[in-house]
């Protein structure tokens, strides 16, 4: 359900929005709060690259096709019991109107059942964001209150893709233009890795 795993990305995109953090320098009189560093953080990056989130998410793409595919198997069924329906019982006959009835019920039943299973593949989707997301969130906290960070903001690391044009539009509207070494991502991937108890190689970073 690749397709439909795209669209749904869209949804739950609000699932990574920019992580703000503000240190306590900064009091109601709303005195300075530059007194730390302000870094970078590829959301996206973090996520793709955190085990325990890709592994799931492939699972759950995993059953999305395989519920495709069976709804696809079940939409060619009912067209071959349609067409029987036609070629055995002659129209407006009581016995092809009960044999059409039958029918009807089949696809509607099969059109809940397959509503209900895409529903529960898009809230376990939709957890499976929240929950990364806030363990990343939590780690960044620490990590910019250890390091000294005042801010933290979402950026791309991605190059953009010339020959997308969806991609170059997103491009140019990114809110980063540039960074010098200001990049925190691969220090929270370490850290996530270690917070889930798995070993971490920086080059195998996507």
């Amino acid at each position: 359900m690749k397709s439909s795993a795209k669209a749904l990305a869209i949804v739950f995109a609000m699932a990574v929005l920019a992580v703000g953090i503000q240190t306590q320098n900064a009091n109601a009189q709303g005195q300075s709060a530059n007194a730390g560093y302000v870094t970078v953080l590829d959301v996206a990056k973090v996520f793709k690259n955190y085990p325990p989130f890709a592994q799931k998410l492939k699972q759950i793409e995993g059953e999305a096709q395989v519920l495709r595919d069976k709804i696809q198997q079940q939409q060619q069924q009912l067209q071959s019991e349609a067409q029987s329906v036609i070629n055995t019982y002659k129209l407006g006959t009581p016995e092809r109107k009960q044999a059409e009835g039958a029918l009807e019920q089949k696809r509607a039943k099969m059109m809940t059942e397959s509503r209900h299973a895409q529903t529960d593949l898009l809230n376990r989707e939709a957890k499976l964001y929240f929950d990364t997301y806030v363990k990343m969130n939590q780690i960044v906290s620490a990590y910019a209150k250890q390091a000294g960070i005042s801010l933290v903001i979402r950026f791309e690391s991605d190059p953009i893709d010339r020959e997308n044009r969806g991609a170059v539009i997103k491009g140019v509207n990114r809110n980063i233009v540039y960074q010098n070494s200001m990049d925190i991502t691969v220090a929270i991937i370490k850290q996530m890795h270690a917070e889930a108890g798995l070993t971490f190689d920086v080059n195998s970073i996507k």
